[in-house]
Protein backbone atom coordinates (compact mmCIF):
# COMPACT_ATOMS: atom_id res chain seq x y z
CA UNK A 1 0.00 0.00 0.00
CA UNK A 2 1.18 3.52 -0.86
CA UNK A 3 -0.15 6.81 0.47
CA UNK A 4 0.23 10.47 -0.50
CA UNK A 5 -0.08 12.91 2.36
CA UNK A 6 -0.14 16.71 2.37
CA UNK A 7 -1.18 17.15 -1.26
CA UNK A 8 -4.93 17.17 -0.52
CA UNK A 9 -7.12 17.70 2.55
CA UNK A 10 -7.11 13.97 3.28
CA UNK A 11 -4.39 11.39 2.48
CA UNK A 12 -4.88 9.33 -0.68
CA UNK A 13 -4.40 5.56 -0.26
CA UNK A 14 -3.29 3.49 -3.27
CA UNK A 15 -2.84 -0.20 -3.95
CA UNK A 16 0.66 -1.67 -3.60
CA UNK A 17 1.40 -1.10 -7.30
CA UNK A 18 0.14 2.49 -7.17
CA UNK A 19 -2.33 2.04 -10.01
CA UNK A 20 -5.59 1.91 -8.02
CA UNK A 21 -6.94 4.45 -5.51
CA UNK A 22 -8.37 2.76 -2.43
CA UNK A 23 -9.72 5.83 -0.64
CA UNK A 24 -8.73 7.97 2.34
CA UNK A 25 -8.31 5.08 4.83
CA UNK A 26 -7.17 1.47 4.93
CA UNK A 27 -8.41 -1.51 6.94
CA UNK A 28 -5.28 -1.28 9.16
CA UNK A 29 -6.11 1.20 11.93
CA UNK A 30 -2.53 1.43 13.22
CA UNK A 31 -1.34 2.31 9.73
CA UNK A 32 -4.13 4.89 9.44
CA UNK A 33 -2.95 6.55 12.67
CA UNK A 34 0.62 6.54 11.38
CA UNK A 35 -0.40 8.17 8.09
CA UNK A 36 -2.61 10.83 9.67
CA UNK A 37 0.23 11.86 12.00
CA UNK A 38 2.28 12.99 8.98
CA UNK A 39 1.52 16.58 7.96
CA UNK A 40 4.08 17.55 5.32
CA UNK A 41 3.69 16.56 1.64
CA UNK A 42 5.17 13.05 1.60
CA UNK A 43 4.81 9.57 0.20
CA UNK A 44 4.24 6.77 2.72
CA UNK A 45 5.12 3.19 1.79
CA UNK A 46 3.58 0.17 3.51
CA UNK A 47 4.03 -2.47 0.79
CA UNK A 48 5.17 -2.41 -2.84
CA UNK A 49 4.35 -5.05 -5.47
CA UNK A 50 4.13 -5.41 -9.25
CA UNK A 51 5.47 -1.92 -9.93
CA UNK A 52 5.39 -0.40 -13.39
CA UNK A 53 8.57 1.66 -13.46
CA UNK A 54 8.83 4.91 -15.39
CA UNK A 55 12.00 6.87 -16.01
CA UNK A 56 12.21 10.56 -15.14
CA UNK A 57 14.76 13.30 -14.60
CA UNK A 58 14.10 14.66 -11.10
CA UNK A 59 15.26 18.28 -10.84
CA UNK A 60 15.05 20.96 -8.17
CA UNK A 61 14.56 24.68 -8.66
CA UNK A 62 13.81 27.24 -5.94
CA UNK A 63 10.95 28.74 -7.95
CA UNK A 64 9.02 25.54 -8.66
CA UNK A 65 10.40 23.07 -6.11
CA UNK A 66 11.14 19.46 -7.00
CA UNK A 67 9.72 18.29 -10.33
CA UNK A 68 9.97 15.26 -12.63
CA UNK A 69 10.83 15.84 -16.29
CA UNK A 70 9.78 12.99 -18.54
CA UNK A 71 12.20 11.63 -21.18
CA UNK A 72 10.67 13.69 -24.00
CA UNK A 73 11.35 16.87 -22.02
CA UNK A 74 8.04 18.00 -20.61
CA UNK A 75 7.86 19.29 -17.06
CA UNK A 76 4.87 17.48 -15.63
CA UNK A 77 4.87 15.84 -12.23
CA UNK A 78 5.30 16.91 -8.64
CA UNK A 79 7.86 15.02 -6.56
CA UNK A 80 7.39 14.66 -2.77
CA UNK A 81 10.39 15.80 -0.75
CA UNK A 82 10.08 13.02 1.82
CA UNK A 83 9.37 9.29 1.92
CA UNK A 84 8.23 7.41 5.03
CA UNK A 85 8.59 3.64 5.16
CA UNK A 86 6.12 2.24 7.70
CA UNK A 87 6.69 2.04 10.66
CA UNK A 88 9.79 4.32 10.66
CA UNK A 89 9.25 7.64 12.42
CA UNK A 90 11.88 9.51 10.41
CA UNK A 91 11.54 10.21 6.68
CA UNK A 92 14.08 9.69 3.93
CA UNK A 93 14.65 12.50 1.45
CA UNK A 94 13.65 11.51 -2.08
CA UNK A 95 16.19 11.70 -4.91
CA UNK A 96 16.90 15.09 -6.40
CA UNK A 97 18.90 16.16 -9.47
CA UNK A 98 18.99 12.58 -10.69
CA UNK A 99 17.94 10.29 -13.54
CA UNK A 100 15.60 7.83 -11.83
CA UNK A 101 13.21 4.93 -12.12
CA UNK A 102 10.02 5.25 -10.12
CA UNK A 103 6.24 5.21 -10.21
CA UNK A 104 3.59 7.79 -11.05
CA UNK A 105 0.56 8.27 -8.83
CA UNK A 106 -2.62 10.06 -9.84
CA UNK A 107 -2.82 13.27 -7.81
CA UNK A 108 -5.77 15.57 -7.26
CA UNK A 109 -4.70 17.89 -10.10
CA UNK A 110 -1.21 16.91 -11.24
CA UNK A 111 0.42 13.46 -11.28
CA UNK A 112 2.95 12.80 -8.51
CA UNK A 113 6.18 10.98 -9.30
CA UNK A 114 7.90 8.84 -6.66
CA UNK A 115 11.59 8.20 -7.52
CA UNK A 116 12.73 4.82 -6.18
CA UNK A 117 15.97 3.93 -8.00
CA UNK A 118 18.73 6.37 -8.98
CA UNK A 119 20.38 5.52 -12.32
CA UNK A 120 22.68 8.55 -12.46
CA UNK A 121 23.18 11.78 -10.54
CA UNK A 122 22.96 14.91 -12.68
CA UNK A 123 25.45 17.76 -12.74
CA UNK A 124 24.26 21.32 -12.10
CA UNK A 125 24.81 22.10 -15.78
CA UNK A 126 22.56 19.19 -16.77
CA UNK A 127 19.84 20.20 -14.30
CA UNK A 128 19.86 23.78 -15.64
CA UNK A 129 19.61 22.46 -19.21
CA UNK A 130 16.58 20.33 -18.31
CA UNK A 131 14.89 23.29 -16.59
CA UNK A 132 15.45 25.56 -19.60
CA UNK A 133 14.22 23.09 -22.20
CA UNK A 134 11.45 21.24 -20.31
CA UNK A 135 8.26 23.05 -21.30
CA UNK A 136 4.85 22.20 -22.72
CA UNK A 137 5.94 23.10 -26.26
CA UNK A 138 5.58 20.62 -29.09
CA UNK A 139 8.21 17.89 -29.01
CA UNK A 140 10.64 18.12 -31.96
CA UNK A 141 14.13 16.89 -32.78
CA UNK A 142 15.22 20.55 -32.68
CA UNK A 143 14.28 20.74 -28.99
CA UNK A 144 16.50 17.76 -28.24
CA UNK A 145 19.29 19.36 -30.28
CA UNK A 146 18.90 22.58 -28.28
CA UNK A 147 19.13 20.60 -25.03
CA UNK A 148 22.34 18.86 -26.10
CA UNK A 149 24.00 22.06 -27.27
CA UNK A 150 23.37 23.61 -23.86
CA UNK A 151 25.53 20.78 -22.49
CA UNK A 152 28.38 21.53 -24.88
CA UNK A 153 27.48 18.57 -27.10
CA UNK A 154 27.98 18.99 -30.85
CA UNK A 155 25.05 17.62 -32.86
CA UNK A 156 24.85 17.26 -36.63
CA UNK A 157 21.85 15.98 -38.58
CA UNK A 158 23.57 14.05 -41.34
CA UNK A 159 20.60 12.37 -43.03
CA UNK A 160 16.80 12.45 -43.23
CA UNK A 161 15.11 9.04 -43.47
CA UNK A 162 11.55 8.06 -44.42
CA UNK A 163 8.83 8.12 -41.74
CA UNK A 164 10.18 11.26 -40.03
CA UNK A 165 13.41 9.64 -38.90
CA UNK A 166 16.78 11.37 -38.67
CA UNK A 167 20.38 10.25 -38.36
CA UNK A 168 22.35 12.38 -35.89
CA UNK A 169 26.09 12.49 -35.30
CA UNK A 170 26.83 13.31 -31.65
CA UNK A 171 30.13 14.47 -30.21
CA UNK A 172 30.02 14.70 -26.42
CA UNK A 173 33.17 15.87 -24.57
CA UNK A 174 32.16 13.56 -21.69
CA UNK A 175 32.21 10.44 -23.92
CA UNK A 176 35.23 8.74 -25.48
CA UNK A 177 34.03 8.65 -29.12
CA UNK A 178 31.70 10.40 -31.52
CA UNK A 179 28.65 8.25 -32.22
CA UNK A 180 25.51 8.18 -34.36
CA UNK A 181 21.87 7.50 -33.59
CA UNK A 182 18.63 7.16 -35.52
CA UNK A 183 15.72 8.97 -33.86
CA UNK A 184 12.07 9.54 -34.74
CA UNK A 185 10.27 12.89 -34.56
CA UNK A 186 9.64 12.41 -30.80
CA UNK A 187 13.33 11.84 -30.03
CA UNK A 188 12.92 8.08 -29.47
CA UNK A 189 16.16 6.24 -30.22
CA UNK A 190 15.52 3.60 -32.89
CA UNK A 191 19.11 2.51 -33.51
CA UNK A 192 22.69 3.44 -32.65
CA UNK A 193 26.18 2.63 -33.92
CA UNK A 194 27.79 1.61 -30.64
CA UNK A 195 27.57 -1.29 -28.23
CA UNK A 196 25.12 -0.67 -25.39
CA UNK A 197 22.28 -2.86 -24.20
CA UNK A 198 18.93 -1.12 -23.82
CA UNK A 199 16.42 -3.02 -21.68
CA UNK A 200 13.67 -0.69 -22.86
CA UNK A 201 13.27 1.96 -25.58
CA UNK A 202 15.12 5.16 -24.67
CA UNK A 203 14.60 8.77 -25.59
CA UNK A 204 17.62 10.78 -26.67
CA UNK A 205 18.17 12.59 -23.31
CA UNK A 206 18.21 9.20 -21.55
CA UNK A 207 20.79 7.83 -23.96
CA UNK A 208 22.91 10.96 -23.46
CA UNK A 209 22.90 10.48 -19.67
CA UNK A 210 23.71 6.77 -19.88
CA UNK A 211 26.61 7.27 -22.29
CA UNK A 212 27.94 9.99 -19.98
CA UNK A 213 27.74 7.57 -17.08
CA UNK A 214 29.63 4.93 -19.06
CA UNK A 215 32.13 7.42 -20.65
CA UNK A 216 33.90 4.77 -22.77
CA UNK A 217 31.94 3.31 -25.67
CA UNK A 218 32.79 0.96 -28.53
CA UNK A 219 31.67 2.37 -31.89
CA UNK A 220 30.98 -0.03 -34.77
CA UNK A 221 33.04 0.37 -37.96
CA UNK A 222 29.92 0.74 -40.14
CA UNK A 223 26.35 2.00 -39.80
CA UNK A 224 23.77 0.90 -42.37
CA UNK A 225 21.95 4.25 -42.48
CA UNK A 226 24.88 6.32 -43.82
Amino acid sequence: MIVLTGFTRYPIFYSSNGRRIIGYKSSDEKFNEYVYSIREPSVVVHTLADLRFRSRFVVFDKRIGKRAVNPFLKLREYVPYSMYVYPDDKPTETFSDAYCLGITLKGARTPVYVPLICLRMLTREEVDAFLRVATVKEVTVDRFTEFMRQLGIEVEKIKELPNNRSVLRISDPEVSDTYMVVVDSRGLVLDKNFCMEMAQPLYLPELIMLTRERKDIYVFSSFEYV
